[in-house]
């Protein structure tokens, strides 16, 4: 869920966060395309190591790099600073077969589609309340407020 809120609820921040690094919208639009992209590359990625060394500690791995980001990205010092964190939290963006794979193993068989309905329906609540509570934070604390709301959150979710 927390993963897609931090990359609906950038949108509405785009054009401060152009103003506040003196540059132009599309590459301000980088700071969402970044994190979708590396999701998109990872997924491939981060299954085959999930299968090699173990899903759940992809996971903890997955989380950390999106913790990290989350926690470091609001005093990124310039636009390149903001977009290698963003990657970085886009490694996040791949937990999704990995995510499947331990509810496949851990759920029993006659629950696994109502356990994979829960995990999806965060998914999509998470663009959902993106869309509906970004607006509103950017609007006051400005574009790093969505980090500083997520980074707690990531915390806890770690430990």
């Amino acid at each position: 869920m927390i993963f897609l809120y931090l990359n609906t609820a950038m949108s509405p921040s785009l054009p401060s966060i152009a103003q506040d690094f003196q540059i132009s919208q599309s590459l301000a639009s980088w700071v969402m395309t970044a994190y979708m992209v590396c999701g998109a590359v990872m997924t491939v990625i981060m299954g085959r190591l999930s299968d090699l060394i173990g899903a759940k500690k992809m996971l903890m791995v997955m989380m950390i790099c999106f913790t990290v980001g989350t926690i470091l990205a609001p005093f990124s010092p310039n636009i390149s600073v903001l977009l290698a964190l963003r990657v970085l939290q886009g490694i996040a963006v791949a937990s999704t077969p990995i995510s499947t794979k331990l509810i496949r193993d851990q759920v029993p068989k006659t629950k696994f589609p109502i356990g994979l309905s829960i995990y999806l329906a965060a998914y999509s609540g998470g663009m959902a309340l993106g869309a509906v509570l970004g607006p509103v934070v950017a609007a006051g604390p400005g574009w790093q407020g969505n980090f500083y709301l997520c980074a707690p959150i990531a915390v806890v979710l770690l430990f």
